[in-house]
């Protein structure tokens, strides 16, 4: 995906990050559901199932956020939104992830007022 959308501003602001590969494919996915989705944030457990095959590999990954290790969190890209339990709990954007995936597009998403049939949650400037 990254070689097909080379030109875009955002890909060219993350890979300067120089994340891994799995770390930008994670915050790919958060991306994208902040977009898609209504709760504007991730699965924790659905997420991580769609990027690794192996139970082992999304414990291991789970654990690095629960502990704030991850790389994503260390650049204040997401943070992990703490259940009870691990099919609970959820994955947002941060502010910075927001401003580094929404560019221009950012006061759209996060400063203006939710429209009464939909609250977005965590965006600065929001009302609850």
């Amino acid at each position: 995906m990254e070689a097909q959308c080379a030109e875009l501003s955002f890909i060219k602001n993350v890979e300067k990050l120089h994340l891994d590969v799995e770390s930008r494919l994670l915050f790919y996915e958060v991306c994208d559901d902040f977009i898609s989705t209504s709760r504007r944030e991730s699965e924790l457990e659905c997420t991580l199932s769609d990027i690794y095959d192996q139970r082992r590999m999304r414990y291991s990954v789970a654990r690095e956020l629960r502990d704030e290790r991850h790389k994503l969190q260390q650049e204040a890209l997401v943070e992990l939104r703490k259940e009870d339990m691990f099919d609970d709990a959820a994955i947002a954007l941060t502010d910075k992830g927001k401003h580094l995936f929404l560019e221009d597009d950012y006061e759209l998403f996060c400063t203006a007022p939710a429209p009464p049939w939909r609250k977005l949650k965590n965006c600065a400037g929001m009302r609850n």
